[in-house]
């Protein structure tokens, strides 16, 4: 066992190893003795990093909930947010970054360290990821007039699509013949009704 404590890159190997952990066993798995174990590093090196368990459960759900919507907003940058094309955009973003990461599925939303609230009005500590595609949302609501109910309805409809879809490509079970063109235009974002 290497037993240095300054590895280039310790800190962010000992978060994805956290989030791998967490995605294949669950975050009663994880400890620091195992990343250490995991990281081939002495038992003390995660504790030059973080204070103990919970401190790095918090860096490792930032740092997910940082990449994600960083992975977003740039998919979006430079489009109008007005046009009902960038939520298009967006969702295939998030489908895409689940694909790119399939660990971060499982660690997103299966061991309960996220919080969503489902709202087109801004929520104090929402899921930031889950926020950028709230915050289109609302704008297409307003700029469209609709009734609230309608654009909450439509954000649930559209963020159910992508969820799903996010849910399929991280699966190691599903194959796609043509993801492009399967997700491509997942919805069509209007003031009408939808069925």
């Amino acid at each position: 066992m290497d037993n240095t404590y300054h590895k280039t890159n310790l800190k962010e190997e000992l978060i994805k190893n956290t989030i791998e952990i967490i995605a294949k066993e669950g975050v009663k798995s994880v400890s620091m003795r195992s990343l250490a174990l995991k990281c081939n590093v002495s038992r003390q090196a995660p504790y030059s990093y973080f204070k103990n368990k919970e401190d790095m459960l918090q860096a490792a759900s930032d740092y997910v909930s940082n990449l994600f919507s960083e992975y977003l907003l740039k998919s979006i940058e430079g489009l109008d947010r007005h046009d009902p094309k960038t939520l298009n955009t967006t969702g295939y973003a998030y489908i895409n970054f689940f694909k790119e990461n399939p660990y971060y599925f499982d660690f997103i939303y299966n061991n309960g360290l996220f919080d969503i609230v489902v709202t087109l009005d801004e929520a104090p500590d929402n899921f930031k990821p889950f926020d950028v595609f709230r915050m289109i949302c609302a704008e297409l609501t307003e700029i469209y007039h609709m009734p609230k109910s309608l654009g909450l309805a439509n954000l649930v409809r559209c963020f159910s699509i992508v969820h799903g879809a996010a849910m399929l490509v991280s699966s190691k079970n599903v194959k796609f013949d043509n993801l492009d063109v399967c997700f491509s235009q997942l919805f069509n974002f209007s003031g009408r009704e939808q069925i």
